[in-house]
């Protein structure tokens, strides 16, 4: 994630958080994915973080949802 925040750790956006940093470090090529499409968006957006927040949401949503897959499937 871009910045340190408080979060609760017991709940479902913690575990959103951890889950989705633990399998950017598990598989490079998808933190690479990431990163790019941050670098274009920040490109896109210089002046406008409410565009940029909303334009990393698509990749967010899906990498959460193989990160969730993938941690379902170290259990």
């Amino acid at each position: 994630m871009d910045k340190m925040e408080c979060r609760g750790r017991n709940g479902t956006e913690w575990n959103n958080y951890i889950n989705f940093r633990d399998y950017l470090n598990a598989y490079p090529e998808k933190a690479i994915l990431y990163d790019t499409c941050k670098q274009k968006l920040a490109i896109r957006f210089p002046n406008d973080r409410k565009s940029y927040t909303a334009g990393k949401e698509e990749i967010i949503q899906r990498l959460l949802t193989e990160a969730g897959i993938w941690k379902s499937n170290l259990s």
